[in-house]
C-alpha cells in the first residue's frame, strides 16, 4: 500500500490560507502540516483557532515575527525562533513538498533548510511573486538582510536551486524552475447587480506611502465616474477605524473577517465592478470572474510622499500589472483632484 504524500506549509496570512485550501482540494489526498510564521494582527487569534479546527491540516506551531528587540539582543529571539524549529523537525521528520510563502523570510528558509524535501514551492504573495520570478532568472541568492555571515555560516542558508511557483498568473520563470497556475474558486452564483461597486481598500496611508486627502480624492473621484454606483468599500485589516470614519460618504464600510477572495465566493450577488489600488486581489480574481470588470487604480505623479522607499518598488509593480492587463481588467483612468 503506497503512503500518502506529506505536505508542510508555512504561510503569514489568510491569502495564504485561502492558496492552500485552493491547492488541498485540487490535489490528490496527503497528509498536510502547516507552520504559521506571523505578526500579532488583529484577529490573529481567531485565524490561529481556525486552522487548529481545519480537519484537514495539523498546526505544528506558531512562530511570532513581530519582537521588537534591537541589536545584539534580536539575536535572543533568533536562537528562540532555531531552537522551535528544530522542535518541529522533531515532531516531523520528513517532508515530500514544503511550501514556502515569503521568499525573503529567512525564518521560512530555515525550515526548508531542515527537510531538503523533493519539491520546494512558493505560495503566491500575490504581485510580489513576479519580480521573484524575473529575479531568479538572474540570480538564485537570496537578498536577505544582515549580516552575511550569520546568515550563512550560523544559519547555513543557501538558494534554492529548483523552485516550484504556485501562482493565478502565467510567469516567465527561470529554465530550473516551474510554475502551476491556480484559479481561486468562484461563486455558484450567476446574479450580479451591475450597478454594485466593490473597492477593496489597503494600508497605504497608515504605510505613509499616500497622504489621506489624496485617497479621499480618488475616492471622490471614483464616486463621480460611477454616479449610479451603489459602493462598498472593503477595508484592510490595517486601515484604521479613524481613517476609515472619514471615508463613510463613499458608501459602506466593510470590516471583513475573511480574505477578500472568499467574500466574493461566498456572495449571493456579484458585484458588476471591483477597483482597487494595485493589490494582489487584482491578481486572484479577474481570470476567476470574466462576467465582472476589474480596475486597478494608478497614483500620479507626486501622489507618493518624499521620503519613501516605495516609489520605485511601486514603478515596477504598475509595469507589471499593464503587462497583465485583459479584457476584463484594466487601470481605471480618472482626473485627480487639485488639492
Amino acid at each position: 500500500m503506497t503512503s500518502k504524500r506529506k505536505n508542510l506549509f508555512l504561510i503569514t496570512n489568510t491569502t495564504h490560507y485561502l492558496a492552500v485550501k485552493t491547492y488541498i482540494d485540487t490535489h490528490s489526498d496527503a497528509e498536510n502540516f502547516m507552520v504559521l510564521n506571523i505578526r500579532r494582527f488583529p484577529g490573529h487569534e481567531d485565524f490561529c483557532n481556525k486552522i487548529k479546527q481545519d480537519p484537514e491540516i495539523e498546526l505544528l506551531d506558531v512562530i511570532y515575527v513581530d519582537q521588537q528587540r534591537k541589536p545584539p539582543f534580536h539575536y535572543l529571539d533568533i536562537f528562540s525562533t532555531m531552537f522551535n524549529v528544530k522542535q518541529i523537525k522533531g515532531k516531523q521528520k520528513s517532508f515530500d513538498n514544503v511550501f514556502f510563502s515569503n521568499y525573503n523570510s529567512w525564518i521560512q528558509h530555515y525550515i526548508l533548510k531542515q527537510y531538503n524535501p523533493r519539491k520546494t514551492i512558493l505560495i503566491s504573495d500575490g504581485s510580489g511573486i513576479i519580480p521573484i520570478a524575473s529575479l531568479r532568472k538572474e540570480d538564485k541568492t537570496i537578498p536577505f538582510k544582515g549580516s552575511k555571515f550569520f546568515i550563512n555560516k550560523i544559519l547555513g542558508l543557501s538558494p534554492v536551486e529548483q523552485l516550484h511557483f504556485y501562482s493565478p498568473w502565467e510567469l516567465d520563470v527561470a529554465a530550473s524552475d516551474s510554475v502551476e497556475v491556480f484559479n481561486f474558486k468562484s461563486s455558484a452564483t450567476t446574479k450580479i447587480k451591475k450597478d454594485k461597486i466593490y473597492f477593496v481598500g489597503s494600508p497605504l496611508v497608515e504605510l505613509g506611502y499616500l497622504d489621506k486627502e489624496k485617497h479621499l480624492a480618488y475616492l471622490k473621484n471614483i464616486k463621480s465616474r460611477f454616479p449610479e454606483g451603489e459602493f462598498s468599500y472593503f477595508s484592510h485589516r490595517r486601515e484604521k477605524d479613524g481613517n476609515l470614519k472619514d471615508y463613510e460618504f463613499f458608501g459602506k464600510i466593510v470590516r471583513d473577517n475573511i480574505p477578500f477572495e472568499e467574500r466574493m465566493e461566498v456572495e449571493e450577488e456579484l458585484p458588476g465592478t471591483v477597483i482597487s489600488y494595485i493589490s494582489s486581489v487584482l491578481i486572484n480574481l479577474p481570470q476567476v470572474y470574466p462576467q465582472l470588470e476589474f480596475h486597478y487604480l494608478s497614483l500620479g505623479e507626486g501622489d507618493i510622499p518624499e521620503g519613501t522607499n516605495f516609489k520605485e518598488r511601486y514603478d515596477t509593480l504598475e509595469g507589471n500589472f499593464k503587462k497583465m492587463e485583459r479584457d476584463n481588467f484594466k487601470e481605471l483612468k480618472i482626473k485627480q483632484i487639485n488639492l
